[in-house]
């Protein structure tokens, strides 16, 4: 990569060993929170070559959330489970969209935003 060559996430969640005299190379997971004319779906690709092993992309004014994870060296979507939950590795927790609110749990406690 050349050293103008960078996106920079919402969010970024990495490990020590990601970060480099650029910054992070590298992430456990990233969150993109869309807006309008963002470039959140022309950057998953270079996120999965980063080895990215999830990202979530927040939908606002949908009030949705999608997960994608890495598989074989790309960033998929993660299918919702019959009840509608998203299950993220990387985090442990559990996603769900309900009545236009986010809900979070993870073992020991949930969230609702």
């Amino acid at each position: 990569r050349s050293a103008t060559d960078y996106r920079v996430p919402d969010q970024l969640y990495c490990r020590p060993e990601h970060f480099s005299d650029r910054g992070a190379e590298g992430a456990e997971l990233v969150v993109e929170v869309r807006s309008e004319r963002d470039e959140t779906y022309e950057k998953i690709a270079w996120y999965a070559q980063m080895g990215v092993r999830e990202m979530v992309i927040v939908h606002p004014h949908d009030r949705r959330v999608e997960l994608l994870r890495a598989v074989g060296g790309q960033l998929l979507p993660v299918q919702h489970g019959p009840d509608g939950v998203l299950i993220s590795d990387v985090l442990g927790i559990t996603l769900r969209t309900a009545d236009g609110k986010l809900e979070i749990t993870w073992d020991g406690g949930s969230a609702t935003v």
